[in-house]
């Protein structure tokens, strides 16, 4: 999803419930007060009452030809505050935070396609017509084989894309809890139009619940469960969140972005004093991996993290 790599294919996938009717994304456990928003939207549901947009209009028996904002001035561009961030952050004048902090509120669009159901559709006197065909949200498989939505800034960038596809309207933080309901784990913006800005997990999650993303290589509390973990190793001096390399996206030309990469954007680094066998480290770099997997903060606020094993000399001051 860089520039130097082609958009992956994009391919049909309908948003609702993930395989195990959970909407949880595979391996990974729903924040409670995210997976509390979805248990209320099935009660909602269940009980026969309507799901509403932002504007309070209820969404039921509603088609992808309703959906469009009933707004005459709309004409399909792009927001202008996510344009501008975008690119400033193609400009690598930005930090990836600014442009998920444009996302709330903001319209977007996702592309749609019509799939060709294999039953024939009735005619008003019983008779069998064209096949019948549906409306698909489409998506995109990563390179590391997890499911990613493709969201646009604009009706054209939809259609750039993909020339058969259809610009469907939605406030983006609707979006967003449709990603984590259907258990992809990745947005990313404006596909096919220069690098491609990757929202990761923990950024689509904070969205679907309006509320403030903070990168994992930067989270107080990732810091704070690293340097609890060290105290459990003897031979670690010190577990440092840092920035990953592949935290960042890349330009055409090979111009480092700041953020917006597919990851992993956490680094871990694992400073451990000298003396160890490769066998003994080895053995150490592998309990520390089981541990931080099984950090509650690190599974909720990092997307994906490396270990980087570092000489614990390092953090010693000049002498």
């Amino acid at each position: 999803m860089t520039g130097r790599e082609q958009p992956p294919e994009p391919r049909p996938g309908a948003v609702g419930a993930s395989a195990d009717g959970t909407g949880a994304p595979s391996g990974r456990r729903l924040p409670g007060h995210i997976a509390s928003a979805l248990e209320q939207q099935k009660n909602r549901i269940a009980s026969g009452r309507n799901l509403t947009d932002t504007a309070g209009q209820p969404w039921a028996g509603r088609t992808f030809e309703h959906s469009r904002p009933e707004d005459p001035a709309d004409d399909g561009r792009a927001d202008p505050r996510l344009a501008e961030a975008l690119r400033r952050w193609g400009a690598a004048e930005a930090e990836e935070t600014e442009v998920v902090s444009a996302l709330p509120g903001t319209r977007v669009f996702v592309a749609a396609r019509a799939q060709h159901s294999p039953e024939h559709a009735s005619t008003d006197d019983g008779h069998a017509g064209d096949k019948a065909a549906d409306m698909v949200l489409c998506s995109l498989t990563a390179p590391d084989g997890r499911r990613a939505l493709p969201v646009f800034t604009s009706a054209e960038a939809v259609t750039a894309w993909a020339s058969d596809a259809r610009p469907i309207p939605f406030e983006a933080r609707r979006v967003a809890l449709s990603c984590v309901q259907d258990g992809a784990q990745l947005m990313v913006l404006d596909p096919g139009t220069g690098p491609g800005f990757v929202v990761r997990r923990p950024a689509v999650w904070a969205v679907a619940q309006g509320e403030e993303w903070v990168p994992s290589y930067e989270s107080p509390e990732i810091r704070d469960s690293l340097a609890a973990a060290a105290q459990s190793f003897e031979d670690v001096a010190a577990l440092v969140p840092a920035r990953g390399p592949r935290a960042d996206g890349v330009a055409e030309g090979g111009l480092r972005l700041r953020g917006g990469g597919l990851g992993p954007e956490l680094e871990c680094h694992v400073f451990v004093h000298s003396g160890l066998t490769r066998e003994a480290l080895a053995g150490l770099m592998e309990r520390v991996s089981r541990a931080l997997t099984g950090s509650e903060a690190v599974a909720r606020l990092a997307d994906s993290m490396a270990l980087k094993v570092l000489d614990a000399a390092l953090l010693e001051g000049p002498g």
